[in-house]
């Protein structure tokens, strides 16, 4: 039986919110799990990291651009 098969919807939902909530490293965890078995659920597990790290670096940005503001507000 061949086990390579993208993740399914659950799965990837499963991920995000642990991503999210948790810390992105569960998505490092779980492509070194799929590595070898797996090559397409890694790299979905790949694709859903680079998203979680660029929803945390726009987040990130954000409140840095917004707290410089409100500190030219300020003065």
């Amino acid at each position: 039986m061949n086990s390579d098969r993208p993740l399914t919807r659950g799965e990837e939902t499963a991920l995000l919110l642990a991503c999210l909530c948790l810390t992105p490293l569960v998505a490092v965890i779980a492509y070194f799990w799929w590595r070898d078995s797996s090559l397409q659920r890694a790299g979905s597990v790949v694709a859903l990291a680079r998203w979680v790290f660029t929803v945390i670096l726009v987040v990130i940005a954000a409140a840095a651009a917004l707290s410089l503001l409100a500190q030219l507000f300020r003065h």
